[in-house]
């Protein structure tokens, strides 16, 4: 267990001593750190005043035996306000039958904490919500407390600190934790915050604070579509009478694509010979022998796919109006770079879409032209041999570049149109206009 016993003059104040909010506590505590408790809750405050764990956590027993010179249990809210400088908020936010976040126990939080800030006339303090929370919620939380008379940036500091415990491995996850990420109000704040972690052996990320909200539910909602994943392997290997134990153990040693950051980067579309075809011919298999649907999972993601590019041609078409463009010069038509094949091509796809729309549409690709796009995708109707084009040709031609993959050049950066950069392209540091996908001009 990593423990620090170096003293620190900031005081930490911890609310809600549930789970969550005592493993923080105690944490904090074996980091050197004065920390006071608040729980309104008889049937946990009672236990832990006596020095007993009211739920069961490895190790966390323990740790609070050995925490107890610094960690303290507030028989109030003031008490607890007296005693600190930054509120951690670790409260429970549930949701309702319909799947909607519940934030009412946060917001009493946080109104009793404001009505003790103003009864002790504190200032200078920094508020950090734990829960998980939707995104935009700090901003709810901010306008609270400021409707109590207190400035964001000048009387308190606002943060968000998302947490990634795992029940059962919950302390030494705290203590050890894979990263820390949080999204702070100001400067100040985040520099203390950043004091304050500096504690713990993990890379460290200060990102917007609606960006640390968000990433709490994509760190949980992958988790769930890889449980899921492994599951429908797991009925489609009974099908197909296979070991899907065996398969898995295999699919995880490639760390190179499988297990690793490849492909989970925002952008354009998948396409080409392999991931539509392979998808299709999978679910389609399963479902023939079995006679129904056992993989709804991977049956989406076809769908999905096709979501995006509609998507994508939407957005275009109102940046487009918005801006006063017309005339666009797609570039790049192989559904990937460095190669010619244009088989299920998103770009292919996204360019009939915008023809579709009566869009002026001219087209390049350095290694694809109109016959080969033709043997690839049978089924073109729209984009004929007439949108054809060099590059410089449609440079000249266009009000605006849609680039949809990574073919970008010197000619492209310096044609003084703005671009339309799906997948993330352009270099940083370049100064002409770019447009990312959903983000509005």
């Amino acid at each position: 267990m990593l423990t620090d016993n170096s003293k620190t003059d900031i005081k930490l104040g911890v609310i809600g001593l549930g789970y969550m909010g005592l493993v923080t506590a105690v944490g904090l505590a074996l980091k050197g750190y004065d920390v006071v408790g608040f729980e309104k809750t008889p049937d946990r405050k009672t236990p832990i005043i006596n020095g007993e764990i009211p739920f069961f956590e490895p190790g966390l027993q323990e740790a609070f035996d050995s925490a107890k010179d610094r960690f303290t249990v507030a028989s109030s809210m003031d008490e607890l306000v007296s005693q600190s400088d930054v509120f951690f908020i670790c409260v429970g936010t549930p949701v309702d039958r319909e799947g909607k976040i519940e934030l009412s126990y946060l917001m009493d939080a946080v109104d009793e904490l404001v009505r003790s800030l103003r009864r002790t006339d504190k200032r200078d303090f920094i508020v950090v919500v734990r829960s998980t929370v939707i995104p935009g919620t700090g901003e709810k939380v901010v306008e609270k407390i400021e409707e109590a008379g207190y400035v964001c940036g000048k009387d308190f500091g606002y943060a968000s600190y998302p947490e990634f415990l795992r029940e059962g491995s919950a302390l030494k996850d705290f203590l050890e934790p894979h990263k820390i990420v949080f999204g702070a109000s100001d400067i100040r704040t985040e520099g203390i915050l950043t004091e304050i972690f500096s504690k713990f052996p993990a890379p460290l990320f200060a990102l917007p604070v609606r960006e640390s909200e968000t990433l709490k539910y994509l760190d949980n909602i992958w988790h769930a579509v890889k449980v899921v994943f492994a599951n429908e392997v797991l009925r489609a290997s009974e099908v197909f009478d296979v070991d899907a134990f065996r398969l898995m153990r295999v699919f995880c040693e490639d760390t190179k694509l499988n297990i690793s950051p490849a492909y989970l980067r925002p952008g354009f579309a998948f396409g080409g010979s392999c991931l539509p075809k392979d998808l299709k011919a999978f679910v389609s298999a399963v479902k023939e022998r079995k006679g129904d649907d056992l993989l709804p999972m991977l049956k989406s993601v076809i769908f999905s796919n096709e979501v995006h590019i509609e998507r994508i041609r939407d957005w275009i078409a109102g940046v487009a109006e918005k801006l006063g463009l017309k005339k666009l010069f797609v570039v790049g038509l192989a559904f990937k770079p460095q190669t010619d094949d244009c088989r299920e091509s998103p770009a292919i796809k996204l360019s009939e879409a915008l023809l579709s729309l009566q869009f002026p549409l001219k087209v390049y690709d350095p290694l694809v032209d109109c016959d080969r796009a033709k043997s690839c995708f049978p089924e073109l109707s729209l984009l004929q041999p007439e949108h054809w084009c060099s590059l410089e040709e449609g440079l000249s031609w266009a009000d605006a570049v849609v680039l949809t993959g990574s073919f970008v050049n010197r000619d492209v950066l310096s044609c003084g149109k703005p671009i339309f950069d799906l997948n993330r392209a352009v270099p940083l540091g370049f100064s002409g206009e770019v447009l990312c996908p959903f983000q509005s001009p």
